[in-house]
């Protein structure tokens, strides 16, 4: 892969991820088009779940994850594109980090009371 191709590839998943932590659910919703289609199947863990298409997975996980942490934010703590196996990868690692304010798949938010 040339270093251009490594490039555009982690500026798009980086693009992704800001649209991801974007806290206002409008401009997700005008953006993810860019990212997937429409009706692509998202596999994501119980109790989310399957959900088909982006409005779906939106609804089901997005939106309430920003209603329970509203200032989340996503950390990465690595960030790097390679070839392997004569395929393009970009991964990252790293940490959603924010404060729990509401009940999250039925998970009460702790106010420091480790009594």
């Amino acid at each position: 892969m040339s270093s251009s191709q490594n490039l555009k590839n982690k500026k798009f998943v980086w693009e992704f991820q800001q649209i991801m932590a974007d806290p206002d659910p409008v401009d997700v919703f005008e953006n993810i088009g860019k990212y997937f289609h429409a009706n692509a199947d998202f596999h994501c863990s119980h109790p989310i779940n399957d959900q088909q298409g982006t409005d779906a997975f939106i609804a089901s996980f997005r939106q309430p994850l920003f209603a329970s942490f509203p200032d989340l934010q996503r950390r990465n703590d690595i960030f790097i594109g390679m070839q392997y196996k004569g395929k393009d990868w970009v991964a990252s690692t790293g940490y959603y980090v924010g404060t729990f304010m509401k009940d999250w798949l039925g998970i009460s938010p702790n106010y420091g009371s480790w009594e």
